[in-house]
């Protein structure tokens, strides 16, 4: 009985229509996860060095079914280090900062933060998440359903 099932295991870790892919394993590597990085925002930013380091970078690297994993890993931690290198890093550490420190004020108390804050030249992270959720609430209320009427517009309005 143990030799069938010593069989079939072999059988289940090698694809029989691609001998050279190795052994399957459970135990397999996965890349490191990537801190957001920003990206080029121009078409002209794309299209320059990226492209063409990306293009020598790949051509000179044989990608072999035995190696993909580690292939795929070369290629990833290669566009990420050029992006982090040359545009940066997306920095979400603050925003929960921040997010905790403005969640219970009103739309005019964010108005007022923001407000001060450019004038003493504060924390230019802070000044743009406060000028972003400005930004969304305020696109939140003039996104309105149409067919909902302004409460004050029949104020205005000369019945007679």
């Amino acid at each position: 009985m143990s030799e069938v099932l010593t069989e079939h295991q072999n059988e289940d870790n090698v694809d029989p229509v691609n001998s050279e892919i190795s052994y399957i394993t459970t135990q397999e590597i996965f890349p490191d996860l990537k801190k957001g990085i920003k990206l080029p925002k121009s078409p002209l930013q794309w299209s320059t060095a990226a492209n063409d380091l990306f293009k020598l970078t790949f051509s000179n690297l044989p990608i072999t079914p035995r190696d993909l994993n580690n292939n795929i890993n070369t290629m990833a931690t290669v566009v990420c280090n050029y992006f982090s290198e040359n545009f940066g890093y997306v920095n979400n550490h603050n925003d929960v900062q921040y997010q905790r420190k403005y969640e219970s004020f009103s739309t005019k108390d964010l108005k007022k933060s923001l407000k001060e804050l450019k004038l003493e030249n504060g924390d230019i992270l802070e000044i743009k998440f406060l000028a972003k959720k400005l930004r969304n609430i305020l696109n939140k209320s003039n996104n309105t359903d149409p067919n909902i009427t302004d409460s004050h517009a029949s104020a205005n309005i000369d019945h007679d």
